[in-house]
């Protein structure tokens, strides 16, 4: 399932290693909510762009509130992670990529898992 309590089992049987400080139920969430929106289909510039500045946005009241911690802790993974496979990060590097190659193309819809789980069949 792809819920928090899936999404950490999951990480947590690749080996990755959280800080335990870091660990907090809104950290939780927003960690899953990033990874469901690396998992959706593609989107327009258009989107994307506002994407991005809704979340730059969102950074920036963080810090402006006296939250650096936390806005500092939920952006650089540094900041909460032990110990991370090197597998994990090649395949959450390959995904940014091909999901920028697909903006850039302007591909919406691009069901991105699709093209991950055909080559993995094969």
């Amino acid at each position: 399932n792809f819920d928090i309590y899936g999404l950490f089992n999951v990480l947590d049987g690749l080996g990755c290693s959280f800080r335990p400080e870091m660990m907090t139920d809104e950290f939780r969430r927003e960690l899953l909510e990033k990874a469901r929106s690396t998992m959706k289909d593609t989107v327009n510039r258009e989107t994307a762009r506002a994407n991005v500045m809704y979340e730059y946005n969102e950074y920036q009241e963080k810090v402006k509130n006296g939250k650096d911690g936390v806005a500092k802790g939920s952006v650089n993974p540094m900041n909460f992670l032990a110990d991370w496979p090197k597998c994990i990060l090649a395949f959450m590097r390959m995904l940014s990529i091909l999901r920028g190659l697909c903006v850039a193309c302007d591909a919406e819809g691009m069901p991105i898992l699709q093209v991950f789980s055909r080559h993995a069949r094969e």
